[in-house]
C-alpha cells in the first residue's frame, strides 16, 4: 500500500486536522486493522498445522505402544478387531517379550517369510532378513507361536546359523513334517 499525505493538511492548514490516508482510500486504522486481522489469520494456520502434527506424533506414540505391548496392555491383541491376534504358548509369550518380538512383527514374519521350513510335530519355522540379521518364529500344529528367536539379540546372523540352531534343536525339512 503506498502511502499518501494530503499536502493541504499536511502542516495542520485547511482545518483538516492532518488527515494520512491509503491508496484506495482506506484510513489509516483501516489498513492497520486489516494487516493485524491477516497476522492472527496467519499464526492461527500455523497454530493449526502445529496442532495437527502434535496429533500426527501423538497417533504415532500410541501405535507404537500398541505394538509393543498390545491393545490390551498384555501383548495379546493387535488392536485391530479385524485381526485375530498372535496366538502364543507360555513360553512363546516369554520368549518374544524378552527378545522384543511385538505382535505386529511376528505377524510380518509369518506372512512374509523369506524363509520358511518344518520340523517335525507339525512345527513350521518362519525366518526373515530384519538388517543383517534373521528373525525366526516358530508355531506349532495348532499355530501357535512356540518360540521367537533372533529378534535383539541378534543371534542369527546368517541363514547358515539359523540352519544351525534347527539342526541342534531336531532338524528342519523343506517339506512339511507329520
Amino acid at each position: 500500500m503506498d502511502l499518501m499525505v494530503n499536502p493541504a493538511t499536511r502542516y495542520g492548514s485547511g482545518g483538516g486536522g492532518g488527515a494520512i490516508g491509503f491508496a484506495g482510500g482506506l484510513s489509516l486504522g483501516t489498513a492497520i486493522r486489516e494487516s493485524l486481522i491477516g497476522l492472527v489469520g496467519s499464526i492461527g494456520e500455523t497454530w493449526a498445522m502445529l496442532g495437527d502434527k502434535l496429533v500426527g506424533v501423538g497417533k504415532e506414540l500410541v501405535d507404537a505402544v500398541k505394538d509393543k505391548i498390545g491393545d490390551n496392555g498384555n501383548d495379546s491383541s493387535s488392536g485391530d478387531p479385524n485381526k485375530d491376534p498372535v496366538k502364543k504358548t507360555k513360553h512363546g509369550k516369554e520368549r518374544a517379550a524378552s527378545r522384543g518380538f511385538s505382535e505386529k512383527r511376528i505377524k510380518e514374519i509369518k506372512e512374509k517369510p523369506s524363509h520358511q521350513v518344518y520340523q517335525s510335530g507339525g512345527r513350521t519355522v518362519y525366518a526373515q532378513r530384519n538388517g543383517n540379521f534373521y528373525d525366526v518364529v516358530i508355531t506349532n500344529k495348532a499355530g501357535e507361536t512356540i518360540t521367537t528367536v533372533g529378534g535383539n539379540t541378534h543371534s542369527l546372523r546368517t541363514w547358515s546359523d539359523v540352519t544351525k540352531m534347527l539342526n541342534n534343536n531336531g532338524g528342519y525339512s523343506s517339506l512339511p513334517q507329520i
